[in-house]
């Protein structure tokens, strides 16, 4: 994370007591800010609720046609004790990476007890199936498309040469000319085929969710509007 830093998580082993989690997860400082203050202005950012949130970094990871890694946010609201949707969460890392500002409390940040490291985990496996779900639909139809690109290039391509080649045999060419033509429809299928193959191999769509990447804690305030 840019502005609070680079986050770092680590399990801190307890002895199991009845009711209990066996272990305490914390949040720790890895760079400049690990726990995180945030001033909102009364006016603006309305989703942001003020309160205490946890906050882990994902990625979601996604093999296809199209790769790619998307970065989630999964934020923990301590009053409402529950996920806030996706878009807040979105909000709430964007404010805290351009604005956050060093934790100035006297008391530290809180724990993140295990059930609830438990639930934020669950959600962000939740959203990883929600995505491979989506991303396998886009990727159905990017395949079915990209393949009929690939044939209708590999139709024309071939047209093409069949055509160059009848005509250099109507006019009597030598062999060696014949043969050359023959060379490029023979190079044309082998890349055909190349491409086809190397297409079939994104046909099937997997999805990888990371370990945590980031983590935070942030305290929200709101400013108070000041009249004039």
């Amino acid at each position: 994370m840019n502005g609070g830093g680079g986050w770092r998580v680590s399990a801190r082993k307890t002895a199991r007591r009845p009711g209990g989690s066996s272990s305490a997860l914390t949040l720790q400082r890895h760079s400049k800010v690990g726990q995180t203050w945030l001033d909102i202005a009364a006016d603006v950012d309305a989703e942001v609720v003020p309160g205490t949130y946890f906050v882990l970094v994902v990625a979601h990871e996604v093999m296809g046609i199209r790769s790619r890694r998307d970065l989630d946010p999964l934020v923990w609201s301590v009053e409402r004790g529950r996920i806030i949707d996706a878009e807040a969460g979105e909000r709430l890392l964007h404010l805290v990476t351009e604005s956050g500002q060093e934790w100035a409390q006297a008391e530290p940040a809180p724990a993140m007890p295990g059930e609830v490291w438990s639930a934020i985990m669950s959600e962000g496996r939740r959203r990883n199936q929600a995505i491979r779900k989506r991303r396998t639909e886009e990727n159905e139809a990017s395949y079915e498309r990209r393949r009929a690109i690939i044939h209708a290039e590999y139709e024309h391509t071939c047209t093409d040469i069949r055509g160059r080649l009848e005509t250099a045999r109507s006019r009597g060419r030598a062999e060696q000319v014949l043969a050359l033509f023959e060379a490029q429809l023979a190079k044309a299928e082998d890349r055909y085929h190349q491409r086809i193959a190397s297409l079939e191999s994104g046909k099937q769509v997997q999805t990888r969710l990371s370990d945590p990447i980031g983590a935070c804690v942030v305290k929200v305030r709101r400013r108070s509007v000041v009249t004039p």
